[in-house]
């Protein structure tokens, strides 16, 4: 059995630079249900938004009112809602799980990290917060019918062993096109551009890419690194470039359109990916589709789908020295050796994560939680 309405809730934006997820997001379940509600704190502009859509944006100069206005926006459509889905906003949004759960309603989380983990990262020194944090996280979590993550590897490693029976893994919650499959390009054919595409934050740890370029030019020469992205740390990002004069190797370039993500990713040789925590990004499944060689940190879902020498390379510490060392042999592999690696991750992504894939996996996900009640 499948619900009739479902409501998303995204709390924390605006998600200008997620739009396209958002998006997507929204076409699946408009696809399942006859009515969805997007309760939302800054929507992006988005076009052709099918019909049976309702999105209501809490977004207020002051976040207080925000948060007000969610609450009442979440008393009114928790009426016409059989499903609750929180996205984003943990643990924020503690609150707002409680209000569903007293409406009784089925609650739904997101766990594509955590809050504790991003936390911590970001302030190191705060242990007494972070505690609490993590408190009210898992309290949501606790409270939830069904928490979502993208696979079991993620499940481990964000430590929600002990919701066991309540994990569903979705695969990720954005899937890829058939567009991003189009144009495979070996990459023994592209010339010695590593890159990174995303959030420039100290979770991410893209300050060891840059360092790593360091030891890296050392050995090779004819090589580029180039950085997409906006955040926190990007100035700082800057300075340590002009301070160690590696303009010549390395670009910090502005966000990108998502439109032209294929595009570049196709130019890149080597994509890599530092985390300190992440669920399973998306940037690096587009890489794999686009034959990209992804190097990456062992962390939250990602070891499920790199596998070492076969679909991808993992860097287990993070630390420039390490990664420098890892890039340095993958850039020293025979061309059809690369090649083979890059098919293996080409074929793995289009058969898990496509997005016929992820429709199939919405479906069964309603259907189980809505199954409870039959």
């Amino acid at each position: 059995m499948m619900p009739k309405s479902v409501c998303i809730v995204m709390y924390g934006g605006p998600f200008d630079i997620v739009s396209h997820r958002l998006y997507q997001r929204l076409k699946i379940l408009s696809s399942l249900v006859s009515q969805v509600y997007l309760i939302i704190e800054g929507m992006p502009k988005l076009n052709d938004i099918p019909p049976n859509i309702i999105i209501y944006d809490i977004s207020s100069p002051k976040r207080f009112f925000s948060y007000i206005k969610a609450i009442f926006t979440l008393a009114k459509v928790c009426k016409q809602s059989d499903v609750v889905i929180f996205i984003t906003g943990f643990p924020k949004i503690v609150t707002f799980v409680m209000q569903a759960r007293l409406a009784k309603k089925k609650v739904i989380s997101f766990a594509g990290g955590t809050a504790y983990k991003v936390f911590k990262a970001r302030n190191p020194n705060s242990r007494i917060i972070s505690k609490i944090v993590y408190i009210l996280e898992s309290l949501c979590f606790w409270l939830s019918d069904l928490i979502l993550v993208e696979n079991y590897e993620s499940t481990r490693f964000l430590g929600l062993d002990k919701y066991i029976s309540k994990i569903f893994p979705l695969g990720t919650l954005v899937y890829l096109n058939e567009s991003f499959f189009k144009k495979y390009k070996k990459p023994s054919l592209r010339e010695n551009i590593v890159g990174y595409i995303g959030r420039i934050e100290p979770e991410k740890n893209v300050i060891s890419i840059i360092k790593s370029a360091l030891h890296t030019i050392k050995k090779i020469r004819d090589i580029q690194f180039i950085i997409y992205g906006s955040g926190s740390q990007r100035d700082y990002l800057v300075n340590y470039v002009d301070t160690h004069s590696l303009e010549q190797y390395v670009k910090i370039m502005d966000w990108i359109p998502y439109e032209k993500v294929p595009e570049v990713l196709q130019n890149l040789k080597v994509l890599i990916h530092p985390s300190h925590t992440e669920g399973l990004p998306l940037t690096v499944l587009e890489a794999m589709s686009k034959g990209t060689i992804v190097i990456t940190t062992p962390v939250g879902g990602l070891p499920e789908i790199i596998k070492d020498g076969s679909t991808g390379f993992i860097v287990r510490s993070g630390s420039p020295r390490d990664i420098a060392n890892k890039l340095i042999d993958v850039l020293n592999l025979p061309p059809d050796e690369l090649d083979r690696i890059s098919k293996n991750a080409y074929v793995l992504v289009k058969s898990k994560y496509s997005l016929k894939k992820g429709i199939s996996l919405w479906k069964k996900m309603l259907e189980n939680l809505m199954g409870e009640n039959a």
